[in-house]
């Protein structure tokens, strides 16, 4: 299967800039670290500080109507914003503010008690949506277990391979067990690989046909100058093992009628409190 090529930034000039280069973009993902360095926000908050939450939302809804300008055929993962304190009704909301700002825009929530809740609730209420945060075998079954009326295409799980990298984890590792259980089912949730920081790993995603890989612009011009290869050379390869340890393959059932799944993780929980300092960084308390 050939996998969807996805942009990590909230910079809808580098939306044009990379299209043109691939000839094609599938996709692009928003998020709260991206946002601190599109030029305009950067330009505020070191000259005047910090935003009003209006002020900032209806700014991040003109950068993504920008990018689906640009590529209206394409795919928009925009993060809801998530404070400490967030619960799974304040998610909703968020998520459906965030849901009607184009025709292809999917809201990101983060895998937390109250953004599994929101998720169910947006799916069957008409809405795409991703989830973020997610850095288990166990997650991802739950993923796909409470989105099961959505239809194919309107749920992305978001595997951060570069989170796991950092934990002396090989994040590849994680991606290739929730592709294989997901073949199982019925395909209504799409695996997502996000946070692709070197080229190798880009190139390895491609090669193993995830379904959508995120990377930042400086990775996606690095593949197009080697002339966007399918496959890993042997070099490659050897320095993609040395990234971590690989976690163990989890026997999960997604076709079963009543699963139990864990939902506290570790990763999870840092991964998210990281998520709310970036907003924080963006927005006045």
């Amino acid at each position: 299967m050939k996998s969807k090529i996805f942009l990590e930034s909230a910079d809808p000039a580098e939306t044009k800039v990379i299209t043109e280069l691939l000839g094609k973009l599938d996709g692009q993902v928003v998020h709260p670290g991206v946002l601190s360095t599109n030029a305009e926000i950067k330009g505020h908050l070191e000259q005047k500080g910090s935003f009003k939450y209006e002020q900032f939302m209806d700014f991040y809804k003109a950068i993504v109507e920008q990018i689906a300008q640009i590529i209206p055929e394409g795919v928009i993962v925009a993060t809801v914003y998530t404070s400490a304190d967030t619960s799974a009704d304040m998610l909703i909301d968020e998520g459906k503010e965030v849901g009607l700002w184009t025709s292809n825009v999917h809201a990101q929530l983060p895998a937390s008690l109250a953004g599994i809740e929101a998720a169910s609730m947006l799916t069957q209420a008409g809405f795409r949506v991703a989830v973020s945060q997610v850095c288990s075998q166990q997650q991802a079954g739950l993923v796909y277990d409470i989105t099961t009326q959505a239809l194919a295409g309107d749920v992305y799980i978001t595997l951060d391979v570069s989170s796991l990298y950092k934990k002396g984890c090989d994040g590849r590792s994680l991606v290739e067990h929730v592709q294989k259980i997901y073949n199982a089912g019925n395909a209504h949730v799409s695996v997502l690989m996000s946070g692709v920081t070197d080229v190798e790993t880009f190139i390895w995603g491609v090669a193993h046909g995830v379904d959508a890989v995120a990377a930042s612009g400086e990775v996606l011009r690095q593949w197009e100058a080697l002339h966007k290869p399918t496959e890993l050379t042997k070099e490659q390869s050897v320095t993609l093992s040395k990234k971590g340890v690989p976690i163990p393959y989890e026997q999960i059932d997604i076709t079963q009628e009543k699963n139990s799944y864990t939902l506290s993780n570790e990763l999870t929980e840092e991964g998210i409190t990281h998520m709310v300092e970036d907003w924080n960084n963006l927005l006045k308390k």
